[in-house]
């Protein structure tokens, strides 16, 4: 960017209170998403319908929550991370006290819908905004910012459950309208960094240069505000970065395989395994417990450089995906209670390390647009794996082989990253090669050379000597015989 300098990151000072205000959007935000399920049985009772009518209200956050945050990526690096999200907290707050005032299942459907959209713009900004405060301990500063999720799903789940026992299920969401104000108050707090302003520069001139580019290209005025568009949200990182668009296939399909094991746990262990609900309501407390330590671990981990980001992204994947598997396996309440402690954990360091696999792959100015990308596919992958499970526990009778299929999602997602991996470190073994042969090579000529030249050196002082010592002429003056030296006649410039 000409001689312009990036601004260091500050690594601490007011960087802690918006981590802390990051944290505590998270746990209200994505707390309210995973805890939903309690209002499904409310609606269930209130509006006389099955479960699949109302399952399609969590379908609706899974999917156009993504979207918004597709959007929100698109439009952060034009105006800054606290606009953003803190639009996104007024949207969520008026759509779920509105919500309160439904009287048929449709308007929730289009309520949730609007929700979602305020979501997705509080959720993305309060996750990139902490890399512009932090470089050096970004490891320590994501761990803590995404076990807000995993808290989450300990608190929202009884807390919403208390307000509906209390005051019925509207006066539940009028008060959970009300406490997604905090979110605002908290997004206040993002204020713009020196690094966040020169990162939106830096955005807005390459999306100039794509933009100027792609419209010459364009064959036509769809195609051209086609191309736009995927600039604008992010898509274009897809193809431009390929390793990032290996990430993001790995992403949706861990989302393929998270959000169903979430949503069926509870029903496999009362109905498959026979513990009682107040029983089963506490595993996906354990999946709750595990997912904070594991998004606020790894962090830790990667800080103190005890394992690579790309490193532990794998291995959490493929822990994850032997949770699943044993899963099937477990009858009883303890042996559940661990699988389900062990898949928050492994589940929560996979999907909390993937930004910084993302910063890896991608120009710092392109982070805030790739996380909404990354929540798309992830959305993608949660949809498809909801309908998909949801179709093999109606053909078999049983929860086993939605675990069975999560378990292969998650083995998918690790072996691709795997591969590259691997890949990449056969190419640099190979290209390794060839450079010892090129270094040999160009040794071998260097010596050539340097004898060539002192052979040429060797000559060019004979001729110096020479030329130095003169010539030696004998003469005759008046008969007398007589010797001198005669000098090279001096060159004058």
């Amino acid at each position: 960017m000409g001689g312009e300098r990036e601004p260091s990151a500050v690594d601490g000072g007011f960087g802690w209170v918006v981590l802390t205000a990051s944290f505590i959007n998270q746990v209200i935000l994505l707390g309210y998403v995973k805890a939903a399920g309690v209002l499904f049985v409310e609606w269930q009772e209130y509006f006389h319908v099955g479960s699949k009518e109302v399952g399609w209200v969590g379908i609706i956050l899974a999917f156009f929550g993504p979207a918004a945050g597709l959007i929100a990526g698109g439009l952060t690096p034009k105006f800054g991370s606290r606009p953003i999200s803190v639009s996104g907290g007024v949207i969520v707050a008026v759509s779920i006290a509105v919500t309160a005032f439904s009287k048929q299942l449709w308007h929730v459907y289009v309520l949730s819908i609007t929700t979602s959209f305020g979501l997705g713009f509080a959720f993305q900004p309060s996750i990139t905004v902490i890399g512009f405060y932090f470089k050096k301990k970004i490891g320590i500063a994501n761990g803590v910012a995404f076990s807000g999720v995993g808290a989450g799903i300990v608190v929202m789940p009884p807390l919403l459950q208390f307000l509906c026992t209390t005051f019925n299920w509207s006066g539940a969401l009028l008060i959970c309208g009300a406490l997604m104000l905090i979110t605002v108050l908290l997004s206040l707090t993002y204020r713009p960094t020196d690094r966040e302003k020169y990162f939106m520069l830096l955005s807005g001139r390459e999306n100039q240069t794509d933009e100027t580019v792609e419209s010459k290209r364009a064959c036509s005025c769809i195609c051209g505000f086609i191309s736009n568009l995927c600039n604008n949200l992010g898509l274009d990182l897809l193809w431009r970065y390929p390793r990032f668009g290996l990430l993001s296939l790995s992403y949706c399909l861990a989302g393929y395989g998270y959000y169903a094991c979430v949503v069926f746990l509870s029903s496999r262990a009362v109905y498959d395994a026979g513990i009682p609900k107040q029983d089963a309501s506490f595993l996906v407390s354990a999946i709750g417990v595990g997912s904070t330590i594991g998004r606020a671990g790894h962090g830790f981990l990667i800080h103190v450089k005890l394992i690579g980001i790309s490193q532990l992204y794998i291995l959490a994947g493929f822990g994850t995906a032997i949770s699943c598997y044993l899963n099937p396996l477990a009858n009883t309440f303890l042996p559940l209670l661990a699988c389900s402690f062990a898949f928050g954990l492994f589940s929560g360091s996979m999907l909390a390390v993937s930004l910084m696999c993302a910063r890896q792959f991608l120009p710092t100015a392109s982070v805030s647009r790739s996380f909404g990308v990354l929540i798309l596919t992830n959305g993608v992958g949660i949809v498809f794996g909801t309908f998909t499970m949801g179709y093999l526990n109606d053909i078999s009778g049983s929860y086993t082989l939605s675990f069975i299929a999560a378990g292969v999602g998650f083995t998918l997602a690790s072996l691709l990253p795997l591969i590259d991996a691997i890949y990449r470190a056969c190419c640099k073994r190979d290209e390794d090669k060839i450079a010892e042969k090129d270094e040999e090579r160009n040794y071998d000529q260097e010596n050539e050379e340097e004898e060539a030249e002192a052979e040429e050196e060797k000559e060019s002082l004979k001729k110096t000597e020479t030329s130095i010592k003169g010539r030696e002429e004998i003469t005759t003056l008046f008969g007398v015989e007589r010797k001198f030296m005669v000098k090279e006649p001096e060159t004058s410039v």
